[in-house]
């Protein structure tokens, strides 16, 4: 059951619905359902609770006492109700013989990550995101033989990742498990061989303070889909035998490291990848020859990492498919084509173009009508932008063409511009009168 968007009160009625097996009113306001638990622990034959973003009002203790939920549930989602512990963990370990699937993220979880959950021998699925849970990985998680996804990210957790690992690999669990989520978290230290993981699909470590080299402790992972590194303090260089088997790779995140990357001239990588950040890392002087071959990226920001080349023909035809492009500060010359051809101009949502901080010359090309975002500014365009009123239909948020060497008069015409809420025009060499 699903309802629909609205506001409720109490939820008393729910209680007659005895056979009721799944239940799913996200998204719906409940913060005057102050009986949603009372409700809820009447329902026996409960399957699946999915409470997302109710804003679910703390349950009095003096009723977690008197009713017990189903020891049916299998799926129980409260994510994003800003609960405190005293409001969940009190009656939640009652339910560990059979909940398969247990979403916590976004609330007000606190403390360090109880050992109670080591009970819940079932789980397939656990995700405490975004609280403010502390200390460590308890090493009961290495003995969860079903666990396959494990979420903590955007907490206060710490420790040295090797120790994490190790405490992980001496148990079943690395046998099963699928995703690790431990992102922007003060987790220290290398990244140790991670091969035993043979199962591990997506590995998310962004933002902690973690260090060393990523050579070959990865690379042995060929189920890997997403890799998200970014945000460390990562050092050293990538070569193609770090991808050597990471043939079902789609997602690659490592900006904001120290990293280079020495990749062959003709290297084809295995993989096609529809999300690319190499932001900061060392790859330039030139376009690397290899993204060639990616043909199904959305996303592609390769800002900062050092190219001084013109941008290729066959870059543009890698532009159809994407929703975000960044080549800002570089160093990338010469004049840009008509971007209104280059990419779908049907897209729904368009595509936000960064290429800020560059020595890009010449007039500025025709624009795609349905960018939310475009970013020419610090270059070294030229000429008029009266073009501007010729563009039908335009949805863009937000155009910043500051710091160039733009002249002529403004066009009158922003009155067509009804989407736009930022216009930074600055530190050009327009003339004439402001139009009203």
């Amino acid at each position: 059951m699903t309802l629909v968007e609205a506001h409720v009160g109490s939820l008393e009625w729910l209680s007659r619905l005895s056979s009721l097996r799944h239940l799913d009113p996200s998204y719906i306001n409940l913060a005057k359902s102050s009986d949603w638990f009372q409700v809820v622990a009447k329902l026996h034959s409960l399957k699946s609770l999915v409470l997302c973003s109710c804003a679910l009002p703390p349950v009095n203790p003096s009723f977690i006492w008197h009713f017990n939920l189903s020891t049916s549930i299998e799926t129980l989602d409260l994510s994003d109700n800003n609960l405190p512990s005293s409001s969940v963990y009190p009656w939640l370990f009652n339910l560990s013989r059979n909940i398969l699937y247990l979403n916590l993220g976004s609330n007000s979880l606190r403390g360090s990550i109880p050992e109670a959950f080591q009970h819940m021998v079932s789980l397939k699925s656990l995700h405490l995101c975004d609280s403010e849970l502390e200390g460590g990985i308890p090493k009961f998680f290495g003995n969860m033989c079903s666990l396959q996804k494990l979420g903590l990210s955007q907490n206060k957790l710490s420790g040295q990742f090797s120790q994490i690992i190790q405490n992980m690999s001496c148990g079943c669990v690395v046998n099963s498990l699928e995703g690790l989520y431990l992102g922007w978290n003060n987790f220290t230290g290398p990244i140790p061989h991670l091969g035993g993981f043979s199962s591990l699909e997506a590995l998310s470590l962004e933002v902690n303070r973690l260090n060393g080299t990523i050579g070959t402790s990865l690379s042995q992972l060929s189920k890997l889909e997403f890799l998200s590194l970014d945000g460390n303090s990562f050092t050293g260089v990538i070569s193609e035998t770090f991808f050597s088997n990471m043939s079902n790779l789609q997602m690659l995140f490592l900006a904001d490291n120290s990293l280079a990357l020495k990749l062959s001239h003709n290297w084809v990588p295995l993989f096609q990848l529809k999300w690319l950040s190499l932001a900061s890392c060392k790859m330039g002087p030139h376009f690397p020859k290899w993204l060639q071959t990616q043909n199904q990226l959305v996303h592609l920001d390769i800002s900062n990492v050092g190219i001084t080349d013109i941008i290729p023909d066959w870059f543009w035809d890698l532009s159809s498919k994407l929703s975000y492009l960044n080549l800002s500060n570089n160093h990338i010359k010469g004049r840009l084509p008509d971007l209104s051809l280059r990419f779908d101009g049907t897209r729904i949502g368009g595509t936000s173009i960064d290429i800020n901080s560059n020595h890009f010359e010449g007039s500025i090309p025709p624009l795609p009508s349905n960018s939310p975002f475009l970013n020419l500014s610090k270059n070294k365009f030229s000429g008029s932008v009266t073009f501007l009123c010729s563009i039908s239909e335009k949805t863009w948020n937000v155009l910043d063409l500051s710091s160039n060497l733009l002249s002529g008069g403004l066009p009158d015409c922003w009155l067509h511009f009804d989407s736009l809420f930022v216009l930074n025009l600055a530190n050009n060499r327009f003339s004439r009168k402001i139009p009203d």
